[in-house]
């Protein structure tokens, strides 16, 4: 969903840039803390998301094949607030933040529909809170 918003022509140009790896269970794909350095797309597998709660980790998401991971850290270079783990052989798609940068230079519409797919998420998040709409 979080490209939900682009064309078909845009999604193209995002794919030129994606780099394929197969990687076996069990691979930490980043760690809480860590410098931002890609948007992941599962292909194939399964990853779990967690984040260090009193030194444990807690368990937020368990992600498949077509979800993806690390998109604000991609739009922020904020460190990673979560860690990303493998539970079975996967297949990720990556593309770097200095890719994406480059890539929104070429062709700023593609932001525009990152924009839209944010500012949808944003909303749902605070009609879920009972928060009351703000004037716009």
């Amino acid at each position: 969903s979080f490209f939900s918003q682009l064309d078909g022509e845009s999604l193209r140009d995002l794919a030129d840039i994606a780099t394929e790896e197969d990687l076996p269970a069990g691979t930490s794909v980043y760690r809480e803390g860590n410098p931002a350095e890609a948007l992941y797309v599962l292909v194939k597998g399964h990853c779990d998301i967690l984040r260090k709660v009193e030194e444990e980790d807690r368990h937020l998401a368990s992600l498949g094949p077509r979800e993806y991971f690390g998109e604000m850290s991609l739009l922020d270079g904020a460190p990673h607030t979560t860690s990303a783990l493998l539970t079975e052989d996967s297949t990720l798609l990556s593309v770097t933040r200095e890719d994406f940068k480059d890539l929104i230079r070429e062709v700023p519409d593609i932001a525009f529909g990152i924009f839209a797919e944010l500012s949808r998420r944003l909303r749902e998040a605070r009609d879920l809170e009972g928060l009351a709409p703000q004037v716009e």
